[in-house]
């Protein structure tokens, strides 16, 4: 299941990086002339929020795909991950019974048919989270099944967490030796104001011998975004097997009744994909992992509809992992070919690392235009924390830091200066600026210069638009 994972994470790092292509090739929007900032310098900070959200956002997903058995962020869709939630249930709710139970053997044997047999109720001491367990056993099948679910979480965006799973107890609550995992299922509700409303992922386990781990099964994660947000809700699917095969996709529906939709075919060491994003842009391509030979590759080809400024871009990932010290080296190009037939070049290098024990990869580009910086990502619980710098065409020095969330969504902050000679020397800035993007790489910001606020409308090819 781990394998499947990777797939999918490299095709979300091509369908984000994209963005990139389109961050500076469709320029639209209304001249600014009441507030002495040019409108190109406008465009300029849009173009460097929409570039930087789409590095990091491929890095990541390319260095899931490329790290073999570590790294991978939680999607989600992976069954070790699940069985990691799964387990937290197991040890609050499973454990004091057993306990219970090795006290009072005779207990288990006065059960008929489905009874509840354990319940709990305790706050943790350190976070004050209050927790409620339930154990419900099946004397007429031998399954148990425990619920959790967890309220008052002082800190983060969770704010409510309940889980339930059901196992093949094999008539002996006694010994979990012999148990085997058949569903596990997940909701999560989010504090008010964040973007997200709710998360409800389910699991079906295919059979597995008892004391190894499951080895594939079928998976639905459900997102529900907030009242107000571009996307009303995003699922997705995945089936997964022996040897890594099976299939994955992600459906997005938006306010304004489009659609998104990926899909990924794969086999042992490889596959195909496509994707259809909203406004009918289209990409194909074909991927091999790490897994045999530590050399990865991805190529994927994007065309895209009238309207664009684009006709193409091609796109190459190659990684190679390092297993002294499991992490990997990659490089990135890519061509753009637009309408008028002029062709670019694109490279960029990412090298991954471990600091204080969590990943992290430095994301750096030298181009012949004078473009460039260096992006350090960190991987965190809740998906990554990002700081950097980089140099636009025009020269402006952009400071960015921001988080990027699981869901593929993310929040960056910008400060802007007209070059990095104007930051040494202490000059304030010509902007700040604000971006939130949603899992298709569209978004909105707001630019603040000069005391005044500038709106921008973001694409999922990475075009946008100033609404001042």
């Amino acid at each position: 299941m781990k394998q499947t994972v990777k797939m999918i994470l490299v095709i979300s790092c091509f369908i984000l990086v994209a963005l990139i292509a389109g961050c500076s090739e469709n320029p639209s929007g209304p001249e600014n002339n009441n507030s002495g900032i040019k409108n190109m310098e406008l465009q300029a900070a849009g173009d460097a929020g929409v570039l930087l959200y789409g590095l990091v956002s491929s890095a990541r997903d390319a260095s899931a795909l490329m790290n073999g058995q570590n790294g991978l962020p939680d999607t989600g869709l992976d069954s070790q991950l699940m069985n990691n939630a799964a387990d937290a249930t197991i040890r609050n709710v499973a454990t004091p019974m057993v306990e219970y139970y090795q006290q009072n053997p005779r207990r288990l044997h006065k059960v008929m048919g489905r009874e509840v047999v354990w319940v709990m109720r305790w706050q943790d001491e350190q976070t004050g989270a209050f927790f409620h367990a339930v154990l419900e056993y099946d004397s007429d099948n031998g399954h148990a099944y425990a619920y959790q679910v967890i309220t008052q979480i002082p800190q983060g965006d969770v704010i409510y967490d309940s889980s339930a799973i059901e196992l093949d107890a094999n008539f002996t609550l006694e010994d979990s030796t012999d148990d085997m995992l058949i569903s596990f299922k997940e909701l999560k509700k989010f504090r008010a104001g964040f973007h997200i409303l709710s998360e409800y992922t389910t699991i079906d386990f295919d059979d597995y011998t008892p004391g190894s781990e499951p080895s594939g099964g079928f998976v639905t994660k459900q997102t529900v975004y907030s009242s107000g947000q571009d996307i009303i809700r995003m699922v997705e699917t995945m089936e997964s097997h022996a040897k890594d095969t099976g299939a994955w996709e992600k459906h997005i529906d938006y306010a304004n009744g489009q659609e998104h939709f990926e899909r990924i075919d794969f086999s042992e060491g490889g596959g195909t994909f496509e994707e259809t994003l909203r406004d009918g842009t289209h990409s194909i391509g074909s991927f091999n992992t790490l897994e045999d030979d530590n050399i990865g590759h991805c190529t994927k080809t994007t065309t895209y509809p009238p309207g664009h400024d684009l006709k193409s871009v091609q796109e190459n990932w190659d990684a190679v992992f390092n297993p002294a010290d499991s992490t990997t080296d990659a490089s990135f190009s890519k061509t753009t070919v637009r309408l008028d037939g002029t062709t670019t070049t694109e490279q960029f290098d990412v090298d991954e690392f471990v600091q204080n024990g969590y990943r992290g990869r430095k994301i750096s580009a030298e181009n012949s235009d004078g473009t460039g910086g260096e992006i350090t990502c960190i991987d965190t619980n809740a998906g990554q924390d990002v700081e950097g710098w980089w140099i636009e065409d025009n020269g402006q020095y952009i400071l960015a830091d921001g988080s990027f969330y699981t869901d593929g969504s993310a929040r960056l902050n910008l400060t802007v200066y007209a070059s990095k000679q104007a930051f040494e020397n202490g000059e304030q800035p010509l902007f700040t600026g604000q971006f939130f993007f949603n899992p298709d790489g569209s978004g909105k910001a707001e630019l603040v210069a000069d005391n005044k606020v500038y709106k921008i409308d973001i694409d999922p090819d990475g075009s946008h638009k100033i609404n001042s």
